[in-house]
């Protein structure tokens, strides 16, 4: 069975507690007596543990803790005063131009997916299927991986498309170089 013991310095002061096995036979650097509570820095000595904490330690240390009695913790908090709403600002209505999405990718089916994945994290766009976005403008450039650009709506419109999956996988390698 494991115990904790404390590693101790030349001065006797606790440097790290550490895990031994009951049974072991310990260096003199290392106590299994536990610590009695209530002492601010513990210093191990011949009689066992004292008080190595001198008296302006001790006092600095009782400074940092007083102002909260225990009983204070037990009075109900007092509900903080409302702050006052802060003016509203005008709210300008953005133009849907600048709502949109400067890159975003189409694909014709989840075959062409592997392909516009790595034009997705090249372009840092969001990909979008076909059927999502036909007839409607989702971002200023569109990149169609896939099928064609019937019904695609976008300033600019880039097809990477072939004759099946392999062949747009190859045509989106080519633009990615």
């Amino acid at each position: 069975m494991f115990i904790e013991a404390k590693l101790i310095d030349e001065n006797g002061f606790i440097v790290d507690t550490v895990a031994v096995k009951d049974t072991d036979v310990l260096e003199a650097n290392l106590i299994k007596e536990p610590v009695p509570p209530l002492l601010y820095k513990p210093r191990w000595t011949e009689n066992g543990w004292v008080e190595g904490a001198t008296e302006e330690y001790i006092k600095h240390e009782d400074n940092r803790t007083t102002g909260t009695a225990d009983m204070d913790l037990l009075k109900p908090l007092e509900k903080p005063k409302p702050k006052p709403a802060p003016k509203p600002k005008p709210v300008q209505k953005p133009k849907e131009e600048d709502d949109m999405l400067g890159k975003a990718i189409v694909i014709n089916g989840f075959a062409d997916f592997p392909a516009a994945e790595r034009l997705a994290l090249n372009l840092k766009a969001p990909i979008y299927l076909r059927s999502t976005v036909k007839g409607k403008k989702v971002a200023k450039e569109l990149y169609v991986v896939g099928g064609t650009k019937d019904g695609i709506v976008a300033d600019k419109v880039t097809l990477l498309s072939g004759a099946d999956r392999f062949e747009t996988a190859t045509a989106v390698g080519e633009f990615l170089k």
